[in-house]
């Protein structure tokens, strides 16, 4: 297939996704001598391109340099995955200089260690060699190495003996190296969950652990570079007084250039007959975040704490950007048709996204196929499961389709239509060179989003046993972390001690109880010993040995047991007996729900969704906990199971502790309801008490197939027509009266608990099957990992917080757990933040003025909420990604 067009001038246009990467890949084949670089004008183009050429290509080696992921002049540091795999690429790309490189513009324009940092700084450790284990071990703690007793983490390494175990950067492995006199006998992959060994290698590349290393030598131009390019330079300054000792600050990437000489940039990696290939408008994008580093650096200029250079020191200028591009072929790839360039041959589908709501879900896909003439039609999935459900769905419209395991095959036969496994995400109509016109069609065009997911399609799930407080292993202790022993109590974990008894040395746990007493527990006897599982570890109490308190404790907490397992057996036998309503599953329709479902599936979602679906389908009724964290998406669990019910004309009541969490899931459940005919009402006290009053005698009559509510879903007044399913969130938060009138309802209705913070008694009920538990524990699509930082209090720390979630439009929790101080905090953050609305809520407030706060917080009238804890009981505001916590 031939995409590109005969060139006159170094433009490309037209070059929508898909044919963007089927053109470079053509181009690079048709360049096949030369090097490139392809800059894009974001990372989320890289990463497409990065994903898209890796697969046309396998036969080359392509690198995509990652960014820091950090704003300019931060106070923290990149992940060590990220150090990792930059120093990885850097690595590759002086070693194998026939690499391809994508990279965004914005992580081009930061300055780089000089080339010579690598060559002087990584070395190789093969076998066969003879190896100074003193002088390896200085060499990596040199090179940023944490001496450890158990690898775990890139950047450790530990020994034992003659054995050397090292995890190093830019490494998917750990390697565990075992010498023989001081020659390397062996090189063997190691997992470090289990510290067993498995395939042997024969060498293992060591680099640096981060794009600096902090020996005398560095340190001695730091402390050169200090006076020369700081401003007002201080030597008692903190930053500088930790460098010079050899620690490692947040953010010292942005003191890169005070450790050399001279700095470099990515273009100093490249050869001289490198093509660079600008993808979409980087011009644009190089410009706006030359001014969010101005911007930055304007407002941190003046903190004399943390001195910082100048914007020309760590990042190149446009000007000075676009001057070294200069020096190299340049190619420009415009997504927008352009006059004078050399426009791709392609076209875009039009829409033909699937709609179950018709009376034929793929007329527009047919349509297309009837009313324009193709010589071939290529159907690419993103996986091979859900290539086997678009080839049953799409045979079932009556096309014939052929099969390939790669998007080549399928190409080039002379097959009419054809399915293949293609990372593409946009369909294009092409030509090849004998004029043959060729559709391609991705998973994307057919499906708005990845909700649509046939029922049978199976889920591979990790053999993982669920957490316990067993101890597997002694790494899982550290020093003064509290112990239970079982037959004396709680202690604290004071180390490993090895006493001698004649025959040979014997390890033993040293477990510390009050008044300084020690026990010593054989290794053997672990299984004696479990972790602490209360809630606060610094606080646990300890024991006393040689009384009889723990036991009492013990019998006073069997006997509590005892009697609570009774209450819960007789509940769930009388669950067991009776035989519940085994729901029909009417796929079409339920297909056309899914489809309101905004976002991707992620693999414990979508289990956790066909768990409650074959429960709902069983005429056994379901009693489910569904555990996951905030925002990991158990609503869409509970509307699914909802819709099974609704379609089949049973009654659903949604129980939330508050107010405002109820009408938040009203106003979600109405959202995607809207279409399927279901009556969704809310019973709480933003209704009046006619409005109340009408809508039980809805409920009770059956009129309202969804209801959801507080707990005055409990009341004596509300006499359920015919509910099939009870949907608890956060069970935890009510109390004990309506705990008893949720168990009175148990019987023979289906149950699906919701929670982030299951009670242990609920929690021991899933672990011992009395109740079924699903966990969602992967985060979404594109969900970062919460940031945690502990800071002494100063008002550059809250402005730097409050204002990096102001600047992305976001809202900010204030936490500031003192009521009768909180207004004056809030009128200090106002002074500090003139600009800013701010709100305060407190759990002393009147109900009503507390809600109005809430709702008027989450609706963005405010944009930072000063709260007290009051806020663990609220409501999911997505926009509120920020917390800052006052103690």
């Amino acid at each position: 297939m031939q995409i590109l067009p005969k060139a006159t001038r170094n433009i490309y246009a037209n070059a929508i996704p898909t044919a963007l990467s089927l053109a470079l890949n053509e181009y690079i084949l048709n360049h096949d001598q030369q090097h490139h670089l392809l800059v894009c004008e974001s990372a989320q183009v890289a990463l497409q391109l990065y994903d898209e050429l890796c697969f046309l290509l396998p036969q080359k080696n392509i690198l995509h340099f990652a960014d820091l992921e950090i704003l300019p002049f931060d106070y923290f540091s990149a992940s060590e995955d990220v150090i990792s795999s930059r120093l990885n690429t850097l690595n590759q790309i002086q070693n194998n200089p026939n690499s391809i490189i994508i990279v965004s513009v914005n992580t081009l324009v930061k300055y780089l260690p000089p080339t010579s940092f690598l060559h002087a700084n990584a070395f190789m450790i093969k076998k066969g060699d003879t190896l100074d284990l003193t002088e390896k071990m200085r060499q990596l703690q040199t090179a940023g190495y944490q001496k450890v007793t158990q690898v775990i983490s890139r950047g450790e390494f530990s020994v034992r003996g003659s054995i050397l175990d090292i995890f190093p950067m830019g490494s998917d492995d750990a390697y565990r190296i075992d010498l023989f006199d001081d020659e390397v006998d062996s090189i063997r992959c190691i997992d470090v969950e289990t510290q067993r060994s498995h395939a042997a290698i024969d060498d293992v590349n060591i680099l640096p652990t981060q794009e600096f290393i902090l020996d005398k030598k560095t340190l001695d131009q730091f402390a050169l570079n200090w006076y020369e390019m700081i401003p007002h330079a201080d030597t008692q300054n903190q930053i500088y007084q930790s460098i010079i000792k050899g620690q490692m600050i947040n953010g010292i990437e942005f003191y890169l250039p005070l450790f050399f000489e001279r700095v470099n940039t990515l273009f100093d990696y490249l050869q001289q007959d490198t093509i660079i290939h600008s993808i979409y408008n980087c011009q644009l994008s190089l410009e706006k975040y030359h001014t969010d580093i101005l911007t930055r650096h304007d407002q941190l200029a003046h903190d004399r704490e943390r001195p910082i250079l100048k914007p020309e020191q760590v990042f190149l200028s446009p000007a000075a950007f676009n001057g070294l591009i200069k020096n190299f072929s340049h190619i420009k790839w415009l997504h927008q048709d352009k006059t004078k360039a050399n426009n791709l041959e392609v076209n875009t589908l039009p829409d033909i996204h699937v709609h179950y709501q018709y009376k034929e879900p793929y007329q527009k896909l047919l349509d297309l196929l009837t009313n324009t003439s193709f010589n071939k039609v290529i159907f690419c999935a993103e996986s091979p499961g859900r290539k086997a459900l678009m080839y049953e769905n799409l045979s079932k419209l009556g096309l014939k389709l052929d099969t390939y395991v790669n998007f080549s095959d399928a190409l080039e036969s002379t097959s009419t239509h054809s399915i293949t496994v293609a990372p593409f995400t946009q369909g294009i109509i092409t030509e090849d060179e004998k004029n043959n016109r060729i559709l391609i069609v991705t998973e994307f065009d057919l499906f708005a989003n990845h909700s649509a997911i046939n029922l049978r399609t199976r889920i591979k799930q990790k053999d993982e046993s669920i957490p316990t407080v067993a101890l597997k292993d002694l790494s899982e202790l550290s020093l003064g972390s509290p112990v239970v022993h079982i037959e004396h109590g709680i202690a604290r974990f004071d180390g490993l001690t090895k006493l001698d008894f004649g025959a040979q040395d014997t390890e033993f746990l040293t477990l510390k109880f009050k008044n300084d007493e020690k026990l010593y527990v054989p290794i053997y006897a672990l299984h004696l010993v479990s972790r602490y599982s209360g809630t606060e570890l610094e606080h646990a109490p300890i024991s006393k040995l040689g009384t009889d308190t723990w036991q009492k404790e013990k019998e006073k907490a069997a006997k509590k047991i005892n009697d609570v397992a009774a209450d819960l057996l007789a509940i769930y036998a009388e669950r067991a007996l009776k035989e519940g309503y085994g729901n029909i599953f009417h796929e079409k329709d339920y297909l056309a729900f899914c489809e309101g479902f905004p976002f991707e599936e992620t693999p414990d979602q979508a289990i956790a969704i066909n768990d409650v679906i074959k429960d709902m389908l069983s005429n056994k009724p379901m009693d489910r906990l569904v555990c996951g964290d905030v925002g990991f998406g158990k609503t869409e669990v509970a509307m699914r199971a909802a819709f099974i019910a609704a379609s089949n004309n049973k009654q659903v009541a949604v129980l939330a502790p508050t107010t405002l969490l109820a009408q938040q899931h009203f106003d979600n459940f109405s959202d995607r309801f809207s279409e399927m005919g279901a009556t969704v009402e809310v019973l709480s006290r933003f209704k009046t008490t006619k409005e109340q009053n009408t809508a039980i005698k809805q409920i009770n009559d059956g009129s309202i197939d969804i209801v959801i509510g507080t707990h005055k879903l409990l009341s004596e007044k509300i006499n359920f027509h015919n509910l099939g399913l009870l949907i608890i969130d956060e069970e935890h938060r009510f109390g004990v009266t309506h705990k008893e009138k949720m168990k009175a309802m148990r019987a023979n209705i289906d149950i699906l608990t919701m929670t982030a913070t299951p009670i242990p008694r609920t929690l021991n009920m899933a672990f011992s099957n009395i109740r079924d538990l699903s966990v969602i524990a992967t985060a979404p699509a594109k969900r970062l990992s919460v940031k945690t930082f502990v800071r002494q209090y100063n008002n550059s720390t809250v402005k730097e917080a409050v204002m990096r979630e102001a600047l992305r439009g976001g809202q900010v929790y204030y936490l500031y757990n003192s009521v009768s101080t909180i207004y004056h905090k809030a009128e200090e953050l106002q002074k500090l933040f003139p600009d800013i609305k701010i709100a305060v809520a407190h759990g002393q407030m009147r109900e009503r003025e507390l809600e109005k706060i809430m709702f008027e917080f989450q609706q963005n009238r405010y944009q930072i909420l000063v709260c007290t804890t009051i806020i663990e009981t609220g409501i999911d505001i997505a926009n509120a990604n920020t917390i800052v916590t006052e103690v």
